[in-house]
């Protein structure tokens, strides 16, 4: 067999191992999507920064309360990074104690991915929902339904019977919310401009795009309306030009620091992110 005979079988072979290879990392995808959840994409979620405030007992009595699950019962078990875990029947409970965590703790980390994408998979394949502080198991929405079951965790706690009183960021105003940031430094009143229609109110302060929605009254058709829904349902819309726009949430209020913002940007979204936690309005 000559050299070029050489060279033409092994590129044959080289050929048709290669297409095996592809073959089989195809084979291998569908199987995994086939035992995934069906969406796979980050959860959205509007998460009451009150919820942190609440134990486990009272985040499982709300999902019994809302017929999530039925069991009162549990049996703990442990995962690593987690403060409390328990199985209730078929249904798995988690709860991280941010405020007693190590700040620059893996655990801690690992949670703030999990919150930001709004879900986690356990080590025996159980695909859990985390809102806040909270995990719980999936559960697929019943036949007919248009809107997720899980998003019920949403009411907690405001929509719990044994809500503390808390004032929620759902009760706040914008004037309190804007109260709030000028208490803390981070705006400053007389440097508030108009911005681009996207929220029932659209303010800039101090290189901040700041919105607003009033969710309640908001009319169907409207540019409000439209953008609180794509917001809700893909996290961000896409502006002229292709680039995402991509604001943070608490509530009915979002913030996204621009390139010209001088302040800290880490301690403007943790303070946004507490609001109305240890709000006191100012007087007069």
């Amino acid at each position: 067999m000559t050299k070029k005979q050489n060279v033409s079988v092994f590129s044959k072979v080289f050929t048709v191992v290669f297409v095996v290879v592809l073959l089989a990392l195809l084979v291998f995808s569908y199987v995994i999507l086939g035992v995934t959840p069906d969406f796979v994409k980050p959860i959205s979620f509007n998460v009451d920064t009150n919820c942190y405030e609440y134990t486990l007992d009272e985040f499982a009595e709300f999902l019994n309360e809302k017929e999530y699950m039925s069991e009162t019962q549990y049996t703990s078990f442990s995962v690593d990074g987690v403060t409390e875990a328990r199985r209730y029947g078929d249904t798995v409970l988690l709860r991280w104690d941010t405020e007693n965590m190590d700040k620059e703790s893996e655990a801690y980390s690992d949670w703030k991915r999990y919150s930001n994408i709004g879900n986690m998979t356990l080590n025996d394949g159980s695909f859990i929902i985390v809102y806040g502080c909270f995990g719980a198991s999936y559960k697929e929405k019943a036949e007919g339904e248009t809107t997720e079951t899980y998003k019920i965790f949403e009411g907690f706690p405001m929509d719990y019977s044994g809500n503390h009183g808390n004032l929620t960021v759902w009760d706040c105003t914008f004037e309190q919310f804007i109260d709030y940031m000028v208490q803390l430094g981070h705006f400053n009143r007389e440097d508030a401009l108009l911005m681009t229609t996207i929220g029932t109110e659209n303010w800039i302060y101090d290189s901040v795009d700041v919105m607003w929605w009033d969710v309640d009254n908001l009319a169907e058709g409207t540019d409000a309306a439209n953008y609180w829904k794509e917001f809700q349902e893909n996290g961000g819309y896409i502006m002229f030009g292709g680039s995402v726009y991509a604001p943070v949430f608490n509530g009915p209020f979002a913030i996204k620091a621009n390139a010209g913002f001088s302040g800290n940007t880490d301690k403007l979204y943790e303070d946004f992110m507490n609001f109305p936690k240890n709000y006191t309005p100012s007087e007069g």
